[in-house]
């Protein structure tokens, strides 16, 4: 089996307070209390600024990039405690201003309320193409472990590895999980987006988890955990379809102790 390659990126951000010198208009961060496991980010008009969301508590700082006219949805995963998130602007270089911030004191949250919801990094609704398809895969099927399995054996059967991708992708780069479901390719990024989607459409609580793999070497990798029968479980959809589509046998669940966590989503 070819080696499976992985881009790493990273980007180092300088924050500067205060408001920027140039008019950003719509914006509203957004965090309700009947719905304590996300922050939204409704927004409008944002001029010709890149913007990042920085989410942080206790040292450790999630980055994402945020689309432009569109509504955003991002998660408060680190467990109970003050979480500090804050919409910054580009200005230059690697340089960013603070446009808005919040301060917000969660509580312990439920993995099926933080981990089902539709976020920036795994984007889905209703009537995208591969929930619908997980919907059909799943119709008859009772039990979440059935229903796991089904999502697993479409996705290692049919998405392609896609090497170019993996050797061109950029920072900020945010899957489309109904471009990926068209074009049956993608990177591991991709794998993990696509799988959650369709397994958090159903109801199933599902990580996408960025790491360290003995299963690539030790490179940086993306897989799954999905939540069932009481505990957490890895899936790597990535390595898995390589080898399903060389014709060999794979089981759905992998050994949590070759995988090393960065970041949970």
């Amino acid at each position: 089996m070819k080696k499976i390659l992985v881009s790493i990126v990273i980007l180092s951000v300088l924050v500067f307070s205060g408001t920027p010198d140039y008019a950003i208009s719509k914006l509203k961060l957004a965090h309700e209390n009947d719905r304590p496991e996300i922050v939204t980010l409704s927004q409008g008009a944002v001029g010709e600024s890149d913007m990042l969301l920085l989410v942080e508590k206790d040292g450790v700082r999630y980055q994402y990039a945020v689309p432009k006219d569109e509504i955003s949805q991002y998660p408060l995963q680190m467990g109970s405690g003050v979480y500090t998130v804050r919409l910054m602007a580009h200005i230059q270089g690697n340089r960013y201003k603070e446009v808005e911030s919040l301060k917000i004191d969660v509580e312990a949250i439920e993995n099926d309320k933080l981990y089902t919801q539709s976020i920036s990094e795994i984007n889905w609704s209703s009537q995208s193409d591969a929930v619908i398809k997980a919907k059909q895969l799943t119709d008859k099927l009772d039990h979440d472990l059935d229903q796991i399995q089904a999502i697993y054996t479409f996705v290692t059967q049919n998405i392609a590895y896609d090497y170019e991708k993996a050797s061109t992708v950029k920072s900020g780069y945010i899957p489309d999980i109904d471009e990926i479901y068209k074009a049956s390719t993608g990177i591991c990024y991709d794998y993990s987006a696509l799988f959650a989607s369709m397994t958090r459409s159903l109801g199933i609580p599902t990580k996408m988890v960025k790491g360290y793999s003995e299963a690539v070497g030790g490179q940086y990798h993306a897989w799954n955990e999905v939540y069932v029968n009481g505990a957490w479980h890895v899936v790597d959809t990535t390595i898995d379809a390589a080898y399903s589509q060389a014709g060999y046998n794979t089981e759905l669940f992998k050994l949590a102790s070759k995988y090393t966590a960065a970041k949970v989503y």
